[in-house]
């Protein structure tokens, strides 16, 4: 495995989790190990499409955020296929976590109207998850 670096132009997506790896066992010690997780395809200079497959690249486990791009380090393995300039970069959460509702005993909500006339809220909806008994 080894730790590649790319920088990306603008602000990072605040969903986007860096989860640092522990050395010694080569596992993260947040949640488990859940990291997200960086992907790629490949683009068309010519036609800006999709020409390839999507690549999964690796295990987000470090950011910095600069004044105009943030740099990702991604735990990539040393077979894995790796992005060119142009390509398309994206990421996901790893379902291993992130497969159900909010979890565990107690959620609270606020809501606030901030407009100076009164508005309507048509519906309000949850999902919860009872995380132990």
């Amino acid at each position: 495995m080894a730790i590649v670096k790319i920088t990306l132009p603008g602000l990072a997506n605040a969903s986007l989790q860096a989860k640092p790896l522990d050395i010694h066992v080569g596992t993260s010690n947040i949640d488990n190990g859940a990291w997200d997780i960086i992907y790629f395809a490949r683009m068309d200079a010519s036609t800006g499409e999709q020409s390839s497959k999507v690549y999964r690249l690796g295990k987000c486990v470090g950011m910095v955020q600069g004044s105009d791009n943030y740099t990702v380090h991604i735990d990539v393995d040393d077979k894995a296929q790796t992005p060119n300039g142009g390509d398309f970069i994206f990421f996901g959460k790893e379902n291993k976590i992130n497969i159900s509702g909010v979890r565990g005993y107690y959620a609270e909500v606020e809501m606030k109207n901030d407009s100076s006339s009164a508005a309507k809220l048509f519906s309000v909806g949850s999902e919860m998850t009872q995380s132990s008994k």
